[in-house]
């Protein structure tokens, strides 16, 4: 087991506060066990989970953007994604990648929940772009989603 000093786990925890919980309790966000979004998920048709999604999209994720961040852009929607990932709210694990050569953003998240939260979660990204003016590309797996997202010239 590596060491691991006072000073560095006082530093993340005050950098966790001030990323996230700060911002999480303000806005009203709740924890829940992963196997009870799986299980809430198996009620619901793959259509209603992209439904669910995009009233999301549409009623939430602009105000949690603008809230946290102050601006509702590409830059910050992006910081938001690496927020929700699995560094504070563990909704995913993450890879980002900007591919240089064809100027996109990629997107990797991996899950582990299942085809319908693949729905979801691609919905949601499709949506919240598209607010921006952003047409985005989706592979979508299984327990993975990846996503494309043109960077603004």
């Amino acid at each position: 087991m590596e060491k691991t000093s006072v000073n560095q786990l006082v530093n993340r925890a005050l950098n966790r506060w001030v990323e996230w919980d700060y911002y999480a309790e303000r806005f009203g966000f709740a924890s829940l066990p992963t196997s009870v979004l799986r299980r809430m998920m198996k009620y619901i048709s793959e259509e209603e989970a992209a439904e669910l999604a995009r009233w999301l999209a549409q009623n939430v994720t602009k105000e949690l953007v603008m809230f946290w961040f102050k601006e509702f852009s590409m830059t910050t929607l992006l910081k938001a994604v690496a927020l929700l990932s699995s560094k504070y709210a563990n909704q995913w694990d993450y890879e980002y990648v900007y591919d240089t050569e064809k100027h996109v953003h990629i997107l990797v998240l991996t899950h582990g929940m299942g085809r319908k939260w693949s729905i979801y979660w691609e919905m949601l990204f499709r949506t919240a772009f598209e607010m921006l003016g952003v047409k985005t590309e989706s592979e979508l797996m299984e327990n993975q989603l990846v996503v494309r997202i043109p960077a603004s010239t």
